[in-house]
């Protein structure tokens, strides 16, 4: 996730959590799509109601045994299950290809957004560091500069 240029750090219990409500969402969608009702769809992937029920309700999550039959009973690929789409619904119909180039292009913008994060990080890492090290030249020059004369003839 993105705010301004920023990469936000997200925990991992929270991504996680994050992914399960897009795997629930996608095969909702889905299934509505094909005009599937749960029971139906169930039937499809030789599961239980309840576990689609409870599937779509983010209260579980899913093993990949499980995702590969429900991928296959909503006749798409299983990482398109995992791909968070807009509220679209035509979205989720989208060719893998399509998807993936869509997935890519986004990609890319976030690496063009962490780019730009660190070279302005590391530009102000440099420049903080010039002016670091222009103050102890300024403060090593204070010390060892020579005496005035004055205080030359005093400290005889």
């Amino acid at each position: 996730m993105w705010i301004t240029n920023k990469p936000t750090l997200i925990s991992m219990k929270e991504k996680y959590e994050q992914i399960r409500q897009i795997l629930a969402h996608n095969i909702k969608t889905r299934r509505e799509i094909l005009g599937l009702s749960q029971e139906k769809l169930a039937e499809a992937a030789d599961l239980s109601v309840q576990t689609i029920n409870t599937i779509e309700g983010c209260r579980m999550w899913v093993s990949d045994k499980t995702v590969t039959r429900l991928a296959k009973a909503l006749q798409i690929e299983v990482f398109q299950l995992f791909v968070p789409y807009r509220a679209e619904k035509r979205e989720i119909n989208m060719s893998p290809v399509h998807v993936l180039l869509e997935l890519r292009q986004k990609m890319m913008s976030d690496v063009d957004k962490i780019s730009e994060y660190i070279d302005s990080r590391f530009n102000e890492a440099i420049k903080n560091q010039s002016q670091r090290q222009s103050a102890e030249e300024t403060a090593v020059q204070k010390t060892f500069s020579p005496l005035p004369s004055s205080k030359k003839r005093q400290h005889r």
